[in-house]
């Protein structure tokens, strides 16, 4: 795949993305406003409740969009089809055994544990039965979005995501003009939403991707058995990283009360908006690294690698930097009042996301073969270290610091082990070249790009004059380093060329309309 196609297919992940944060965030203010705090809590209680039963949902899809990649990677379209149904059965049946769950343990919990008022209980009830519908339709749905991602269809997944916020959006302006129980209503319009995203993604694939979708879901033992123990080890890296999250809350319970747990929250929403930009970027190159290493095409595997680890630790990097110098500033201008440790929890979890950015793409070569059971033993075990030890060392009086830098510390070891793991999973992985072209490189770039806005900071005291230069010096500083040393002679031509034809067009534009 070229330059051009990934990064056309990138810029359409964003669009998706900023849009659908966009209007989500102007729905939620309506639907707050027209439910009333009860009835929305109701909702978020009952909805949240639901959705843990979606938890497999997550390891469901990687293997879905593995096994389909590496069908297309090896030529073998007559397998997708097969491939899809399997994957397919896989999913009603889980999904099947999630609203029977639901529908049996979690009514039970539901009428007798949740707290909701009675004369609301009804209400509950619907809002319950029509979220289990909306879990079963997401989950069968899963496949059908695997499919176009794995057949790098990214402008179709971002009209479609974009169709469905518009359409969310819609339902919260009905609720507006209507009486009655604005509750139940808009649980239901919400699921008939969510039907009708399905159904899109249906009609979508049964008419344009007729070699490898089928709507006839499909019992292949082999390949159930074969996705099931790809997921079930996925599934085992899923599990570490929400104990970790869920531990490391815990712990600051115990040692340092609420107002910590506050801390992290905050930190924790910041870091997951800002690596949302990571995770669009690897979602348009991880298809065609699969590919690339199902069809043996190994040169083309070590450039994917290269490349897109190189560049979503740029982009991070670009993103990040100017939020890393005015972290206390925007968290000021974002919230009334800023809780102790927010700033800096925030400023360490954007670090510690910045050195997960040399694991994405190699992270989706381990994918790529299929054999990840020590890959996800070692890599989750030396994450969930992060609990005991930071423990020791809460125990003995630390500040709750200690945490994120054992966690940075286990981070650089799982890059290590990482490494050692691919070169024996993957012997024509180039381990030499990707520590040469892409890390030294990277971390050249971050301290050349570092320097200037620190140097700048140190000197300017007042805080907007402060703010304005430091941000401009950290956006003009990483460019430069990112087109003068992060880039090859190919990259940067490449680079150069799209910038001519882009100053071209204005020009044109400009004399055209004068």
């Amino acid at each position: 795949m070229s330059n051009s196609q990934i990064a056309k297919n990138t810029l359409a992940l964003y669009i998706r993305m900023f849009f659908s944060m966009g209007v989500s965030l102007f729905t939620s203010r309506i639907v707050l406003q027209n439910l009333g705090v009860d009835n929305y809590g109701i909702y978020t209680v009952i909805g949240g409740f639901v959705t843990l039963f979606a938890f497999f949902n997550g390891p469901l899809n990687a293997a879905a969009s593995r096994f389909f990649a590496f069908e297309i990677g090896k030529g073998r379209s007559e397998n997708l089809k097969t491939v899809f149904r399997s994957a397919l059965f896989t999913h009603l049946f889980y999904g099947v055994v999630a609203v029977a769950l639901l529908e049996i343990a979690g009514l039970y919990l539901l009428k007798n544990k949740l707290v909701i008022p009675p004369e609301r209980m009804s209400s509950a009830i619907w809002v319950f039965h029509f979220s289990v519908i909306g879990v079963f339709v997401t989950i069968v749905q899963t496949p059908l979005t695997a499919l176009i991602i794995a057949t790098e269809r990214m402008k179709v997944y971002a009209y479609l995501g974009i169709v469905d916020v518009v359409v969310k959006l819609g339902v919260a302006a009905a609720i507006v003009f209507t009486k009655g129980d604005k509750l139940v209503l808009y649980a239901f319009l919400l699921k008939m939403s969510t039907i009708g995203i399905f159904l899109a993604y249906h009609f979508y694939c049964s008419r344009n991707i007729k070699d490898g979708y089928s709507f006839r879901p499909l019992v292949n033992w082999k390949l159930q058995k074969e996705m099931l123990g790809f997921m079930g080890w996925t599934l085992i890296g899923s599990a570490a990283g929400i104990m970790n999250v869920q531990g490391v809350n815990i712990l600051f319970n115990i040692f340092f009360g609420v107002i910590v747990n506050a801390a992290f929250g905050v930190a924790n929403i910041v870091n997951g908006a800002l690596t949302k930009f990571v995770q669009n970027f690897t979602v348009a190159i991880n298809p065609q690294i699969i590919k690339s290493y199902a069809s043996g095409d190994f040169t083309k595997m070590n450039n994917l690698i290269a490349r897109g680890t190189k560049f979503s630790f740029f982009l991070f990097y670009f993103i990040v930097l100017p939020i890393l110098f005015q972290t206390e500033h925007l968290l000021n201008i974002w919230l009334v009042e800023v809780p102790p440790y927010v700033v800096i929890f925030t400023k360490l979890l954007v670090i510690e996301s910045l050195i997960r950015c040399f694991m994405h793409t190699i992270y989706t070569t381990v994918n790529a073969t299929g054999d990840i059971m020590l890959f996800q033993i070692v890599f989750s075990g030396v994450l969930l270290l992060n609990l005991p030890v930071s423990y020791l060392f809460l125990k003995a009086g630390s500040s709750p610091i200690i945490v994120f830098y054992v966690l940075i510390l286990l981070e650089l070891i799982r890059i290590v082990l990482m490494f050692l793991i691919v070169k024996v999973k993957v012997p024509q992985f180039l381990l030499r070249d990707f520590i040469s072209t892409v890390m030294i490189k990277s971390v050249f770039v971050a301290v050349f790009s570092f320097m200037p806005p620190f140097i700048a900071g140190k000197y300017i005291t007042e805080a907007w004059t402060s703010f304005f230069v430091v941000s401009a010096l950290c956006i003009v500083s990483s460019s430069l380093g990112i087109v003068l040393f992060g880039m090859n002679n190919h990259e940067r031509m490449w680079f150069y060329e799209k910038i001519k034809i882009f100053f071209n067009r204005l020009i044109l534009r400009y004399v055209t309309n004068n």
